[in-house]
């Protein structure tokens, strides 16, 4: 599993500004009850009923469909360290790693969506990113045995990863789209 986890992605470099972020203030808290109908009765199927709070303010990028995929992906990664504090995350994981994939799938695919629309000009490089992550779930999905110290590096990196990916990637484009007041097509949501 080390060798899974130790492969660096690209366009995320850990700050240690962003680790603190993301492990301490940036965590989402929950609220009551799913309301994301893109994702309807996931959470249910994964042994929770609640909905993550609005994101950490600097995670916020403004639109509020990519701001909803991103609290279901933070969501997600929650609900895998419950069921490691718990004593479950070895049962856990690879629903968390399914839902990774599918959700991540279709995240990606409206960010991308989102890029051809407004015209990003740096849109192959951000695709590429990804590519290399969704290459990196495979490898997760094929890792059969999990051992407790793996399960929380896997849950703190997967932690990081978004953070660093919203507050470095994600706020390039939402910055191009902004100065361009989505002049070249819808924009913002």
């Amino acid at each position: 599993m080390s060798k899974v986890l130790a492969r660096s992605w690209p366009g995320c470099r850990p700050s240690g500004e962003a680790v603190f972020f993301a492990m301490r203030i940036g965590r989402i808290f929950y609220g009551n009850g799913l309301r994301f109908p893109q994702f309807q009765g996931t959470m249910c199927a994964m042994g929770d009923t609640t909905q993550p709070s609005p994101l950490a303010k600097r995670l916020e990028t403004g639109i509020e469909e990519i701001d909803a995929q991103h609290r279901y992906l933070f969501a997600t990664l929650i609900l895998l360290e419950k069921a490691i504090r718990e004593g479950n995350g070895k049962a856990q994981v690879a629903t968390t790693i399914g839902n990774l994939e599918k959700y991540a799938n279709r995240h990606f695919a409206d960010e991308e969506a989102l890029f051809d629309r407004v015209q990003y000009p740096d849109a192959a490089s951000h695709r590429a990113i990804h590519v290399e992550f969704m290459k990196y779930v495979g490898r997760l999905k094929e890792t059969k045995n999990w051992d407790d110290t793996d399960l929380i590096a896997l849950s703190r990196s997967l932690d990081v990863w978004l953070t660093e990916h919203i507050l470095k990637v994600d706020m390039t484009y939402v910055a191009f789209i902004k100065a361009d007041g989505g002049k070249r097509g819808e924009g913002p949501g």
